[in-house]
């Protein structure tokens, strides 16, 4: 099946923010791509942050660009969340 975390597959496999929290469904930054987390209790405030396409990058290779890149589409989807609904108590990126 491959990995759903990869370049081909996380389009085709990654949930998606409904649109009237993010018209795009996914918050891309560069190559970092941030979106829901699949689990029991979905919810938009729990989130995956990917930092590239690649299947393994060992962390010594991460780039300052990759890096930059995720923190910006993190900090984009923080900042819609409280936006979606302000004060909410906790979110969380993994």
């Amino acid at each position: 099946m491959g990995c759903p975390f990869c370049s081909n597959s996380l389009e085709k496999t990654a949930t998606r923010f409904p649109t009237e929290f993010w018209p795009e469904g996914i918050i891309a930054r560069g190559q970092a791509r941030v979106f829901p987390n699949r689990d029991l209790f979905h919810t938009h405030y729990r989130a995956v942050l990917i930092l590239g396409t690649e299947h393994h990058v060992d962390p010594r290779e991460f780039t300052p660009e990759a890096l930059v890149a995720g923190l910006e589409a993190a900090q984009t989807y923080f900042q819609q969340a409280n936006r979606d609904t302000p004060g909410a108590p906790y979110q969380t990126v993994n």
